[in-house]
């Protein structure tokens, strides 16, 4: 049995780039990523229930316009956030 549950991501602090992270469990599925009723960026995972986050999970936001290397991340989707557009972007392991 499966259950899906949604993680907030939070925002630390970078000058270089918007660095968002959450912990989740270990034997996670990505569902999807993007704003929650309050604005809130979040993803949604299915996991098995009772599972403890213990692994934690990285992405990058990038507005259009921003210049970046790409190499270490993986393109998930792109957000509207009026009057922003926001590219989410995975670190990869």
């Amino acid at each position: 049995m499966k259950v899906i549950h949604k993680y907030p991501l939070v925002s630390r602090d970078r000058t270089d780039l918007d660095l968002l992270d959450t912990m989740v469990p270990a034997n996670h599925k990505f569902l999807h990523l993007g704003l929650d009723g309050h604005h809130q960026t979040c993803i949604w995972c299915e996991i098995t229930p009772d599972a403890e986050p213990d692994t934690p999970l990285s992405f990058i936001r990038v507005s259009t316009g921003w210049t970046i290397d790409l190499n270490s991340y993986e393109y998930i989707r792109t957000v509207e956030d009026l009057p922003f557009i926001w590219h989410f972007y995975r670190i990869k392991a």
